[in-house]
């Protein structure tokens, strides 16, 4: 929660809070849990397994603090 810049970033944003963290990479969600995915329904799709994948649908941040690789 202290690494980087305070706030969201133009292309990378790490949301952490102290059990996770999810980021933002030019606007697609990299992401463990498939929080904020209710109500998707997709054929053949793989967003709504757990672990580690891209998501379709953004979360709610709220809760998280904003941090970003300078620069970036």
């Amino acid at each position: 929660m202290r690494w980087g810049e305070k706030g969201p970033g133009l292309w990378i944003t790490v949301y952490a809070n102290p059990g996770h963290a999810y980021a933002i990479l030019a606007g697609l969600r990299l992401d463990t849990s498939a929080a904020g995915m209710y109500g998707f329904k997709a054929r053949g799709s793989k967003a709504l397994e757990r672990g580690p994948r891209w998501r379709p649908l953004p979360r709610s941040p709220q809760g998280y603090k904003a941090r970003h690789p300078l620069g970036f």
